[in-house]
Order: structure tokens, then C-alpha cells, then sequence
């Protein structure tokens, strides 16, 4: 069976410097509990709005999953409990260069950058790596 790709682009500075506003996805639907830690994946959080996030932990029950997501730059989610067998976008690539790339790793130092060095990052990467 083909997994069914999808795509879509980034909004905010949560998960900068491995992510930045513009930035094009490439995601595919996995099985909630072949979702593992350090997985960008794509979560609704309780509302109509998507978010694009690392999975920080799972922990399985009876089922289901509870779902634990942070921001590289904003830091924890509320957890989310999903059944074990439901699907979840999971990112598989960012767009960079013409080439859908592995998303990078989380920054340690990523929560402490002031937003006017983060800007000035992301208007950096947007010059050298989109073209």
C-alpha cells in the first residue's frame, strides 16, 4: 500500500532554527503508535489549527496513545490522546534547495534567542537555502 503524501508550509517561529515561517513540508500518515520520539509531526491540539511540533514522548495505555509534542523555541504542548491505530502526519522532509531534506534536530539554545536575532536568522536561511 502507498503511503499518501502531503504537503504544507510553516506558519511560526516555534520550531526555529530546524524550521522557519515559509518553509514547505513533506509529510506521510503513520500509525500513531509507529510515531516515535525526536518525529516532527503534525497535531490539532483541540482546535481547528494544525501545528507543526516535536514529539518530545509517548506513552501507551489501553489502546491509546498519550502524545506528548513541544516547540523547539516554544516549548511543551498539552498532551493529546489519540487511539493507538489512528493516523498522524509525520514529516519526513523540508524543502531546501530544489530538495526535501531531513528536518534538523532541536536546539538546546533554540528557547533562549532574543526575537530580533531569531528574525534576522530566518531572513538569513530564507536568502541562502530557498534558492
Amino acid at each position: 500500500m502507498a503511503s499518501e503524501l502531503l504537503r504544507g508550509y510553516v506558519r511560526g517561529l516555534s520550531m526555529w532554527p530546524a524550521l522557519i515561517p515559509g518553509d514547505i513540508l513533506r509529510a506521510e500518515r503513520r500509525a500513531v503508535s509507529r510515531v516515535l520520539p525526536g518525529q516532527v509531526v503534525v497535531v490539532g491540539h483541540g482546535t481547528n489549527e494544525q501545528i507543526v511540533h516535536r514529539v518530545v514522548r509517548t506513552v501507551a495505555k489501553g489502546g491509546r496513545v498519550l502524545l506528548c509534542t513541544a516547540g523547539d523555541r516554544s516549548g511543551r504542548d498539552a498532551p493529546v490522546i489519540v487511539e493507538q491505530f489512528d493516523t498522524l502526519p509525520v514529516v519526513i522532509g523540508v524543502l531546501r534547495r530544489r530538495k526535501y531534506r531531513a528536518v534538523g534536530r532541536r536546539s538546546r539554545w533554540a528557547e533562549q534567542m532574543p526575537d530580533v536575532l531569531v528574525r534576522v536568522h530566518c531572513a538569513i536561511v530564507r536568502k541562502l537555502r530557498w534558492h
